[in-house]
């Protein structure tokens, strides 16, 4: 099984380096790198969404896993 890390991912052709995200972050997992965000701390990361919910150009995407369970 593919043990996938699952954290924000930027998408730096949307990203204008606004720094929404970095401010609103409550972990500071997320810094300033020139004029982009970086998640710097992704350890840090509590997935809470708000980086994603703040992003003006929807430039942060945050991948959900889906589970899905069967009764037998």
């Amino acid at each position: 099984m593919n043990q996938q890390a699952w954290y924000p991912i930027i998408n730096y052709d949307l990203c204008t380096g606004c720094a929404d995200c970095v401010m609103e972050c409550p972990t500071e997992a997320l810094v300033m790198s020139g004029c982009r965000p970086v998640l710097i701390q992704p350890d840090a990361c509590g997935y809470c969404a708000i980086c994603e919910a703040v992003c003006p150009e929807e430039a942060i995407a945050l991948p959900y896993r889906v589970v899905v369970e069967s009764r037998s």
